[in-house]
């Protein structure tokens, strides 16, 4: 799936980091990804996180069966519905915050570094 992901861009993970489930960065035609390898539960999975300036941030979870989860990103951007008001649009804004605290503190824990 990681493949056929980034096929137009001719982007892979390195054969050997495959075989020995290493992580890595891949900085190649304007993306930079993060990769890992892991196991929960006896069952074995592939996390990475891609950003290009182009477009959003992907963070996503292949496991070995094939199935493939969409994990917690950066929110880019703040929403306030029409008509929305000074309270409405103050707790829309906290709750933007903290979900990004949240996903910035998530990044490095779940092995995500800087770089």
């Amino acid at each position: 799936m990681f493949r056929e992901t980034f096929a137009n861009w001719d982007i892979w993970l390195p054969a050997g980091d495959v075989a020995s489930y290493l992580p890595g960065k891949l900085f190649q035609a304007g993306w930079t990804v993060h990769y890992l390898f892991g196991d929960d539960e006896g069952e074995e999975y592939l996390d990475y996180h891609a950003i290009h300036r182009m477009t959003n941030p992907r963070r996503v979870r292949i496991h070995s069966d094939g199935r493939v989860e969409g994990l917690k990103t950066p929110r880019e951007f703040v929403v306030y519905p029409a008509g929305s008001g000074e309270v409405a649009c103050r707790q829309i804004r906290k709750e933007f915050d903290s979900d990004n605290r949240e996903v910035d503190r998530i990044l490095p824990e779940n092995g995500f570094g800087p770089g």
